[in-house]
């Protein structure tokens, strides 16, 4: 988990870099989530990241942040580890399950923005352009999404949402399972095993022009 990321930030240690995940993905027996592994695999490589370990995060340049689609404007910091959790309510945009959370933090809009199989429904869609409207820097901001074509909805589709929020969609290519095998590389998506072959798509975010 978190592996482009980590890659952005030891390849360009000048870059402020911040990963998020929401914590409702893949939550274990053990309470475990994609989110603690995210935490843990920062912390595991925080020597050769070269990061800090500040209170409120603002000494480090890599961070951890919970981003729930849902309420984008309440980001909770993951990483650096926090000594104080605040109770969870249903009013702070949580389960109101009684679990302690990290606090809350901001995020400042970020000229670049890197996704990896995020799009699964219409309605995620609309939550991700709804997430981004607050994220991306206006407006040189660019998003870059690598995403199983199966599960991305059409081009028009996208175009239509976008535009809602002021974004030109742009498809930079495609790749297939069976090409990024033959050029050495690999894939993995959460596709049912009887799919022999699944086809990726390279999309990009901006802001429109005017």
């Amino acid at each position: 988990v978190g592996l482009l990321g980590l890659s952005v930030a030891l390849a360009y240690p000048g870059l402020r870099v911040t990963l998020s995940d929401f914590q409702g993905h893949c939550t274990g027996k053990d309470n475990g989530s994609v989110l603690h592994n995210l935490r843990h695999n920062v912390t595991r490589n925080a020597p050769l990241l070269g990061v800090g370990h500040g209170a409120d995060g603002a000494d480090s340049r890599v961070r951890v942040a919970e981003l729930d689609w849902r309420h984008p404007d309440r980001p909770r910091l993951w990483f650096p580890q926090q000594d104080t959790l605040v109770p969870s309510s249903l009013d702070d945009g949580a389960d109101g399950g009684g679990r302690s959370l990290p606090p809350l933090c901001a995020l400042e809009p970020a000229d670049v923005v890197l996704g990896t199989e995020c799009l699964y429904t219409a309605e995620g869609t609309r939550h991700l352009f709804g997430t981004l409207a607050g994220a991306l820097r206006r407006p040189s901001g660019a998003c870059f999404l690598v995403n199983n074509s199966r599960r991305t909805g059409s081009h028009s589709e996208l175009e239509g949402e976008g535009a809602k929020y002021g974004f030109a969609i742009e498809q930079l290519g495609s790749l297939s399972d069976d090409e990024s095998t033959a050029n050495g590389g690999a894939m993995s998506t959460f596709a049912p095993p009887w799919d022999d072959s699944e086809d990726f798509v390279l999309l990009r975010v901006t802001w429109k022009c005017g």
